[in-house]
């Protein structure tokens, strides 16, 4: 929920660490530094160095995190860097700006927590192994869609300057879409109603891309896809999932991707869904899996939230049955994690 890492660096390297301070301890007008390389590609570039002040301060009660608003100036670069007192201790970490006009930064002792976490090897956020692994093949592989939102993903890596073909083939309206793992969209297939398939694309950067084919019918269908030098399976941990009420951690995992869960509801029965993330900026879809016209529930910002992004609805369930809860980033570019709430 944080988007926080850690990295290892090498034994002997002499850096001396920085002094973590809490921003708690400061009031709000205090003057603050922000330190990042934004728009570098020089290999030991200087750091670029914007001044502000502490505006106020935000939480996010959900996910336990602490920020500190500022007007110092967060660019393309600077997300990541350090936010510094006038006594040169890091009161945060910079991650997200509004509009231009503020940014936050993630305080200093909520990313000590978080970082010694994750050498622990705790999940904090109580989220399974997400990363884009599993060995690949040139295939036939087979999946079923069971709707119009289920969509599989699939994972391929190369050279740079590896060409690759993947054809999907299917009775029902197939189509394919291939992203890198950094959101560039870079092709689409779908020119039959029922049939094959292919994209032809290049490896030009050393990073995952991401085929996923989905299908533009409402009922089920079986699938076979193939692709050279090869695909391996994503499986993603959220879609399926049966809920009831409470609080849920899912994950756009890649750019598109679209997560399915599934509620049952009796009669007249209402909920309220919301979901809340910093990472994403999220839309939420309720409806049936046979419904073909406009869905049942729908909502992009109703919820508000630190940046207003956040989405709510309410629902009454017209008759007892199976529905589905589907969320995305409204975009369809970017990844992250996120609350899933029902009440």
């Amino acid at each position: 929920m944080a988007d926080l890492a850690v990295i290892r660096l090498p034994a002997g390297h002499g850096i001396p660490p920085v002094q973590f301070a809490d921003p708690a301890a400061l009031s709000t007008g205090s003057e603050v530094f922000l330190i990042g390389f934004p728009a570098e590609t020089e290999s030991f570039p200087q750091p670029t160095i914007s001044s502000g002040v502490i505006s106020r301060f935000r939480e996010w009660s959900l996910a336990g995190l602490s920020y500190v608003q500022t007007d110092a100036a967060i660019t393309g670069g600077q997300s990541g860097g350090a936010l510094v007192s006038d006594h040169g201790a890091v009161v945060g970490l910079s991650g997200f700006k509004f509009a231009d006009t503020f940014g936050l930064a993630l305080a200093a002792p909520i990313v000590d927590e978080r970082a010694h976490a994750l050498i622990d090897g705790t999940s904090v956020d109580a989220f399974s192994d997400r990363r884009f692994s599993g060995d690949a093949t040139s295939g036939p592989l087979t999946f079923d869609l069971a709707n119009y939102y289920d969509q599989r993903a699939f994972v391929v890596r190369g050279p740079v300057g590896t060409s690759v073909s993947v054809t999907v083939s299917s009775d029902n309206d197939a189509a394919l879409d291939v992203y890198d793992a950094t959101g560039v969209y870079l092709t689409t297939a779908d020119t039959t109603v029922g049939g094959e398939e292919r994209v032809d694309f290049e490896i030009d950067f050393d990073v995952p891309f991401i085929v996923v084919a989905n299908q533009f019918d409402i009922g089920p269908g079986a699938f076979e896809i193939s692709g050279s030098p090869g695909l391996a399976r994503f499986a993603d941990a959220d879609d399926g999932r049966r809920l009831g009420r409470g609080v849920f951690a899912g994950n756009i995992d890649y750019p598109a991707d679209i997560d399915m869960y599934e509620i049952d509801l009796i009669d007249g029965e209402t909920i309220t869904v919301r979901v809340e993330s910093l990472n994403i900026d999220p839309d939420v879809t309720l409806d049936s899996a046979d419904n073909a016209d406009e869905s049942l529930a729908y909502d992009d910002d109703s919820a508000g939230g630190l940046f207003g992004t956040d989405a709510e609805f309410t629902f009454t369930a017209p008759t007892a049955g199976r529905y589905l809860i589907v969320v995305t980033d409204v975009r369809f570019t970017d990844v992250g994690a996120y609350y899933l709430v029902i009440e």
